[in-house]
């Protein structure tokens, strides 16, 4: 008969490994650090930077309109990047891209809302979201929207959704309507077609489990089979942070021009930064102005 497996046990391996789990935790700030201490220190300087600008510029930032929307998707990509850098202070390189997928994303889409027709985009951008709620609600209706105090915002909601749903011919995505199918679509729009076909995409492939994703995480030995790596990971993390800055940049750029922030001084004295510390290993085809 085989030993007993189970949490009793097991209980003194599960107490080692939890000790094992911290000690890597701990050792992996000083690890990244070694490799990466330039961007990891560039890229939370601009992180407070922007804090800065907009505790300072409040006033200056919008309170109604089509710029709300597109100072909150700013807002969505600043604070994803910050949990990107998050993990990659933490060692979870592997992971990394998955987060600055959707920074770039935000980033993308406010750009283009702020190109041209923004009254209009964002129209569509908020409508688009109607039909979500609506399409979520009708496959796990929520059950607060079924109490008699809230039929009325349930019926408005779908009535809303019917509506707008004719500007979305390609269900999947919300500015179709526009001439646009694709967030690849926007990206060329904007002049970043470069970030999505080689950082979003990649960072597309890493969220899937396919084997382009799994790949990194196993490691094939000769001898010994395979090695499942289960820990911290430096992998391809110079490069994603160095993504990290550049979005916090343009998006710099974009808030300013959006608002009339006058940051000419300082998006002049950061852009001598930017090149200083990350010009060598920039990974992109364009600088971020």
């Amino acid at each position: 008969m085989s030993d007993a497996f189970n949490l009793t046990s097991l209980a003194e391996k599960i107490r080692q490994a939890d000790g094992a789990l911290r000690s890597e935790a701990a050792e992996a700030g000083p690890l990244i650090r070694k490799y990466e201490a330039t961007a990891l220190d560039f890229c939370h300087r601009l992180i407070a930077i922007t804090r800065v600008v907009v505790t300072e510029k409040r006033a200056l930032l919008p309170d109604n309109g089509w710029p709300v929307i597109v100072a909150s998707l700013f807002t969505k990509m600043v604070s994803t990047v910050r949990a990107a850098h998050t993990l990659a202070s933490a060692g979870h390189g592997r992971e990394v891209s998955l987060v600055v997928r959707s920074a770039l994303e935000a980033l993308i889409t406010a750009i283009f809302i702020a190109k041209q027709d923004s009254a209009l985009r964002a129209r569509r951008w908020a409508q688009y979201a109607d039909v979500q709620r609506a399409a979520l609600l009708r496959k796990n209706p929520d059950p607060a929207l079924r109490d008699p105090q809230h039929r009325v915002e349930r019926r408005r909601l779908l009535a809303r959704a019917r509506r707008n749903k004719r500007h979305f011919p390609n269900k999947s995505f919300w500015a179709s309507g526009l001439r646009r199918g694709s967030l690849r679509d926007l990206a060329e729009d904007v002049g970043m077609l470069w970030h999505y076909d080689v950082v979003y995409w990649s960072g597309s492939q890493a969220t899937h489990a396919n084997a382009i994703a799994v790949e990194n995480y196993v490691v094939v030995s000769p001898d010994r089979g395979p090695l499942f790596q289960l820990g911290p990971s430096v992998k391809h993390l110079g490069a994603e942070l160095v993504v990290c800055c550049e979005l916090l940049v343009r998006g710099l750029y974009l808030l300013n021009g959006l608002c009339g922030l006058q940051l000419e001084e300082l998006l002049t004295d950061l852009r001598k930064e930017y090149v200083e510390a990350l010009d060598n290993d920039r990974p992109s085809a364009a600088a971020p102005w």
